[in-house]
């Protein structure tokens, strides 16, 4: 025998199943943010035999110098690049320059950049060789390789132009000493010193 649902009945069932849909899509959203797919690009960088730069190789792909003439073997040079690499204020101009902001979660500030790019960014040195392992994890595979090299790249051209100041402050200072030395040997150890840094500063403008 089949009994009479009422109106009033059935909107309160239609209520419960209206409840349950809701309910159901709700937990679908939140499982899939929680298993979101995500991607690492790898990038393996060692000194250059030739200048101490580092080259890089992504996807099987040998890609171009990098960091060259900067980065030495374990030497205050390298340790100053990785500590750029994961510093807040380079982290934060890198994903503003790049519009990673909403890639990484509509971050805004240097502490929330820092924090979800510490989550992606890896640096790692191969035990037992100067090779050097550097990943980004990103939402897909060509996203994570392009921004991987990018960011490669921005650091070489911040490391380079942060050494470009250095140098041009060298050459000053040196100027400055050659107008005021009278010594002959004195200005022979000036002349040599500004020939060497003119000398570093067109290499890093070549490279």
């Amino acid at each position: 025998m089949i009994s009479k649902i009422s109106f009033q009945d059935f909107k309160e069932h239609s209520k419960q199943l209206l409840y349950i849909f809701i309910t159901v899509c709700l937990s679908c959203l939140i499982i899939g943010s929680l298993f979101k797919t995500s991607y690492k690009a790898y990038v393996v960088v060692a000194p250059a035999e030739d200048q101490g730069g580092l080259g890089s190789m992504i996807g099987g792909q040998l890609g171009s110098s990098m960091l060259s003439g900067l980065l030495q073997t374990d030497t205050t040079d390298i340790q100053i690049a990785l500590a750029t690499l994961k510093s807040k204020i380079f982290l934060f101009n890198f994903v503003n320059d790049n519009n990673l902001n909403v890639e990484l979660g509509n971050v805004s500030t240097r502490w929330e950049v820092h924090k979800e790019m510490s989550k992606r960014l890896e640096i790692e040195k191969i035990s037992g060789s100067t090779l050097i392992n550097i990943s980004l994890k990103l939402s897909s595979p060509e996203l994570a390789a392009k921004h991987l090299n990018n960011l490669i790249f921005s650091l070489n051209a911040y490391l380079r132009d942060n050494e470009l100041n250095k140098i041009d402050s060298q050459i000053l200072s040196y100027e400055n000493s050659i107008k005021v030395t009278e010594s002959l040997e004195k200005l022979k150890l000036l002349y040599a010193l500004l020939e060497r840094a003119m000398g570093k500063k067109v290499m890093l403008l070549a490279d």
